[in-house]
């Protein structure tokens, strides 16, 4: 498995532009901005295994919220695996279980990564336009 080289030059713009917003005190983001900013946070712990670090302390809140976000993106692969990896926490979650699902499910989505990194850098684009839609998932709950 080859070493992930961090978001796409874009997506990374978009991070950037939208940190210095939040920086300057300005805390009215866009649905899609933080669509973006949820799954961009979410593929990159992910991708640099850590993952379970980035679930803990609410792994199905982390877990939805993370959905929602690839939802409106569009990437149906990645919600279908986040989906069944909600449904595999079994209360009581310990440590060790929740480490074997975060280990599965960065396995599972290492398999997507040149699709989503594409999808995550075209989203960026379509965001840094102006391009903002109304959400997509607004049928979703936790």
């Amino acid at each position: 498995m080859t070493e992930w080289a961090g978001h796409a030059g874009e997506t990374q713009s978009a991070l950037r532009a939208l940190l210095e917003r939040a920086r300057a005190g300005d805390a009215e983001f866009t649905w899609s901005e933080r669509a973006l900013a949820t799954a961009c946070e979410f593929w990159a712990a992910s991708m640099t295994h850590s993952l379970v670090e980035h679930l803990a302390p609410e792994p199905d809140c982390r877990l939805w919220l993370a959905e929602v976000a690839f939802t409106e993106i569009g990437l149906a692969d990645l919600t279908s695996l986040l989906r069944v990896a909600r449904g595999a926490l079994v209360p009581p979650l310990d440590g060790s279980s929740l480490d074997a699902l975060a280990v599965r499910l960065e396995a599972a989505m290492a398999t997507l990564s040149p699709a989503v990194d594409a999808a995550l850098a075209k989203y960026a684009r379509a965001v840094t336009a102006g391009s903002d839609r109304l959400p997509t998932s607004a049928g979703l709950e936790p």
